[in-house]
């Protein structure tokens, strides 16, 4: 799971996070499934994005243009029947204790200004290496944790 930290705001009606210098309007029926994100506003949260939660928006042309996110490829899987496509976002990255103690094993450089995103992509996806793509987030699909107890937020 991509795990980033997200502000939570309430705006014009419905909801959104912003994710370093982006900002994803959520889907009415992520709040419906979620009341309790409602006390989250005006406070920080880890959001949680699987990478089955994104689709390459130059294929799902009619999502909506404040529920995608932009950042630079770094790698492509093509796997026959979908693309795992790898991309940077200015957004802080959230590490789980395993990430953290993997790192120290291997001496995997952390950084925390940029989170690198895992998105799955139908095979049609042209995407390549050094492009920015537009991803389209499936915001129902989100997962949102409290970031001082890392508990799932839900009812």
């Amino acid at each position: 799971m991509n795990l980033v930290q997200a502000a939570l705001a309430q705006s014009n009606g419905g909801y959104t996070v912003t994710l370093g210098s982006q900002t994803l309007r959520l889907a009415d029926e992520t709040m419906q499934r979620r009341p309790a994100l409602r006390n989250y506003v005006g406070r920080t949260v880890t959001l949680g994005l699987r990478p089955s939660a994104f689709e390459d928006a130059a294929i799902e042309t009619d999502h909506p243009h404040d529920q995608r996110l932009r950042g630079s490829v770094e790698n492509v899987e093509a796997l026959g029947f979908e693309r795992i496509a790898y991309f940077t976002i200015d957004a802080k990255q959230v590490l789980s204790e395993d990430a953290l103690d993997l790192g120290e094993d291997i001496e995997i450089p952390l950084r925390s200004d940029f989170t690198r995103v895992s998105a799955r992509f139908v095979a049609a996806s042209r995407v390549r290496v050094g492009d920015t793509v537009e991803a389209a987030v499936h915001t129902e699909q989100a997962h949102f944790f409290d970031p001082d107890t890392g508990h799932a937020i839900r009812s």
